[in-house]
């Protein structure tokens, strides 16, 4: 045996309708009105809006993501200027002339300085001694 049901307008679109007056039908009548539609049209544009804002902002994170890659890059490239300015001996020794200033300019193949090759730890100390 099947149950008769009344008609119930659906929660989400509550808004959009408003029931008759006389509640005891058993079926209820939705009739349109037109401020509550203008409010739907209003907040579906609102939605819309924070579409557009959220895609904005996701272009504007994926670019900041990318200035910083660069300015990494950039950090690492002035690391590696840095080090191809330090001069190292592949001698332990002491410099014996130096013709190198600071703020000079190497050129390929030009004499910088002389080093020392140091014997053993006991002319370093002498060495050492002597110096100060």
């Amino acid at each position: 045996m099947a149950v008769a049901r009344s008609w119930r307008r659906p929660p989400c679109i509550g808004a959009l309708y408003k029931t008759s007056s006389n509640e005891n039908s058993d079926l209820h009548r939705p009739s349109f009105s037109v401020a509550n539609f203008s409010a739907v049209q209003r907040s579906d544009a609102a939605v819309l809006a924070a579409k557009r804002e959220l895609e904005v902002l996701n272009a504007e994170i994926t670019d900041a993501q990318a200035r910083v890659g660069t300015a990494l890059a950039a950090q690492r490239v002035a690391a590696l200027n840095v080090e191809y300015t330090t001069i190292r001996s592949p001698v332990d020794g002491y410099i014996g002339s130096r013709t190198a200033r600071v703020g000079m300019l190497a050129n390929i193949g030009a004499l910088l300085l002389t080093v020392v090759p140091s014997q053993s730890r006991a002319d370093d100390l002498v060495l050492r001694r002597i110096g100060t």
